[in-house]
């Protein structure tokens, strides 16, 4: 069994149960329970809020109605919210306290990450949902704070190959 295998092997639903990534922080500030966190509670953490993030991704995508910047900027904007907390402790220890453990599920998490996250910048219904909204700003009655949002949506994932042709997406 290879590296990536064993650390994958240690996730599934009795690895979130108990796990302490994925209960409710009731620490002062919210801040996150350290004490009890272990390395082996990091990958099934992280798959959830991958699961988590992919499932609000295809949700905002599957809109049917014509996009709003609430139903689309705002919840995009809110999307991710366990992943980000899980990464969050996860890369302030591999950062401020790693160890062999951590650095192991990080060589797995790292590429995972990235392709998770270019999944999300080259979903061709997100980017047309925001690319809509990009082009009818002007009649939405943004706020000045919104359409600077909307704005850096907009180049974000023209930056990161949203419009590509698909042979040019492949490439990149």
């Amino acid at each position: 069994m290879d590296q990536d295998q064993s650390l994958t092997a240690t996730s599934g639903a009795n690895a979130t149960e108990g796990n302490p990534l994925l209960a409710e922080w009731t620490a002062p500030f919210g801040a996150p329970p350290f004490e009890a966190i272990a390395a082996e509670h990091f990958l099934p953490a992280f798959e959830e809020g991958l699961a988590a993030q992919r499932a609000e991704i295809d949700a905002i995508a599957a809109g049917r109605a014509a996009p709003t910047f609430k139903d689309t900027i705002d919840a995009l904007e809110l999307s991710g919210r366990k992943l980000r907390r899980v990464s969050a402790v996860f890369f302030n220890l591999t950062g401020a306290h790693t160890s062999d453990e951590l650095e192991s599920i990080e060589l797995v998490m790292a590429p995972r990450l990235a392709q998770h996250s270019n999944a999300i910048f080259l979903n061709e219904a997100l980017f047309r949902r925001i690319a809509d909204l990009k082009h009818r700003q002007d009649s939405l009655g943004l706020s000045a704070e919104q359409e600077r949002v909307l704005d850096r949506y907009y180049i974000a994932f023209k930056r990161q190959g949203a419009g590509l042709d698909p042979d040019a997406k492949k490439r990149l």
